[in-house]
């Protein structure tokens, strides 16, 4: 079953051991960094996708990808076992999802072949109506939402003169381990899912 925000929550949670503490590691301060991990998170992961050239020109809409976030790199004219680095073109931003070809001119009925990043989702999270991130990811996800949890919290309590310097250095502390976890979990995360970019020309 895929994890929703409560799940999430709760995967924070233990990760913090906060049960005991629920008016200080707020839902509010969690919900924040599940927010700012996914927009980390996105970054890690690369997608690739076959897009039906559907008017021909320079200009391409590809609103069609599915949560597109950033184009990285676009081949035509694509075909299956084709070589991405072979037919690699260069381009740029034309719009919001719309990108203009520079060293070639699509035609309608081809393909294009688009790597990109995309924007991943938590159900319930900003109103999101489903999970996107992989069951496989939840752990090294929620890591990473306990290391920015930890940075909130050094943000909150260093306005605060009251609070003794060791608490801010614990908490800082912790977020290094969670970043630190967070990476391991990232490299077996990258080995088992990104594909094999020397099969497709690079």
């Amino acid at each position: 079953m895929t994890a929703d925000l409560a799940a999430y929550r709760t995967a924070v949670d233990a990760l913090l051991a906060t049960a005991a503490d629920a008016s200080t590691w707020t839902e509010a301060i969690k919900d924040q960094a599940l927010c700012q991990a996914l927009a980390e998170y996105d970054e890690y992961f690369v997608y690739e996708s076959s897009v039906t050239v559907t008017s021909g020109g320079a200009y391409q809409d590809l609103s069609s990808v599915d949560a597109l976030k950033d184009v990285l790199a676009v081949a035509y004219p694509w075909s299956d076992e084709a070589d991405f680095g072979t037919l690699q073109q260069r381009w740029r931003y034309a719009a919001d999802q719309t990108i203009y070809v520079e060293t070639a001119t699509p035609q309608a009925g081809q393909a294009m072949r688009v790597r990109y990043t995309k924007r991943h989702e938590i159900e319930d999270l900003d109103a999101a109506t489903a999970t996107s991130v992989p069951d496989g990811h939840q752990l090294l996800l929620a890591t990473l939402a306990a290391a920015f949890a930890c940075t909130l919290r050094c943000r909150q309590l260093s306005e605060n003169p009251a609070i003794p310097e060791h608490a801010l250095a614990a908490l800082a502390g912790a977020a290094t381990h969670y970043r630190t976890h967070a990476a391991d979990l990232l490299r077996t995360a990258r080995a088992a899912d990104n594909p094999a970019w020397s099969r497709m020309g690079l």
